[in-house]
């Protein structure tokens, strides 16, 4: 009687044994996510060490952020297949194991417009690292140089592709003007915003060649005469509603003629002479502009 009873309990008992074996997954000793001051990986805004116990040791990972289009893009390298990456915050997503936060709404809405471009920013970002097991880890990532990443971003705002991120204006207009210059991307605020999220329109400032004013004649360095063209490098200013992406104004910037240059300058022995527009004029009108209902 004794072994059919005991017969019976294994019977019930064992499958049961089984699938809870089945669905225990091993612990793991939590890694520790240490950031550096300095990174050497390329373009990196953010990298960091994981380090623990066991396998953590024996991979050396490595969390590395990265601005990529209008995202974030977090890596974990090489990254164990029981890890995932994770945020809680609004739109992001995994994109074959490397998460993706969207640059734009939560991470920049709140940043101050007077430091968010020339300096590290602290964006409020948590990555978590989560493990099979249920366990997790959470880092809260060092205030990164956003500026450069955020210029692109607004200099590509078009009617396909706006900034519909929430974000409440003042009363009055303020413009982001991205102004790209030889030496690289200029940002200038006019309004009264004082967020990223308060923008409500965002001016992009081009340089392209225009009209021919003049011919200028010189003796090159062979002692020969040349002619070269005195052009004008006009400005053309759009100024887009950052959440439709609609334009809203134009307006283009001619230089003024003028008598030519005394002398042959280096950038010009090849094919021509340039005049710029004076950089306070497309400022003035925005500032105009924004003053306006």
């Amino acid at each position: 009687m004794t072994k059919q009873i005991r017969a019976i309990v294994s019977l019930v008992i064992a499958p049961v044994l089984g699938l809870a074996s089945a669905n225990c997954k091993p612990h793991r000793a939590l890694p520790t996510v240490e950031w550096k001051s300095t990174c050497m990986t390329d373009n990196a805004l953010a990298c960091a060490d994981v380090t623990g116990e066991g396998i953590w040791n024996d991979l050396h990972p490595q969390l590395t952020v990265k601005a990529k289009d209008r995202d974030l893009v977090v890596q974990m390298t090489p990254r164990p297949g029981f890890v995932n990456l994770a945020s809680k915050l609004p739109g992001a997503r995994l994109d074959n194991g490397n998460l993706h936060i969207p640059m734009s709404g939560d991470v920049t809405s709140k940043l101050p417009l007077a430091t968010m471009f020339d300096r590290p920013v602290d964006t409020g970002v948590i990555i978590t690292l989560q493990m099979d097991d249920g366990s997790h880890v959470d880092a809260a990532m060092p205030p990164i140089l956003l500026g450069p990443a955020v210029e692109r971003m607004l200099g590509e705002v078009t009617l396909d592709n706006p900034l519909p991120y929430a974000g409440t204006a003042p009363p009055h207009h303020t413009v982001l003007a991205v102004w790209n210059e030889h030496s690289g991307i200029v940002t200038k605020r006019i309004g009264p915003a004082t967020t990223f999220g308060e923008i409500d329109w965002v001016a992009q400032i081009k340089t392209s060649e225009g009209e021919t004013l003049r011919t200028c004649n010189y003796i090159d360095e062979r002692s020969q005469p040349r002619g070269l063209p005195l052009v004008s490098l006009d400005v053309l200013v759009t100024v887009y509603d950052r959440q439709r992406g609609v334009a809203v104004a134009t307006q283009t910037f001619s230089a003024v003629d003028r008598e030519c240059p005394d002398k042959l300058t280096a950038s010009a022995k090849d094919h021509a002479q340039y005049v710029d527009v004076d950089p306070a004029l497309p400022i003035e009108w925005l500032t105009t502009r924004a003053a306006q209902p």
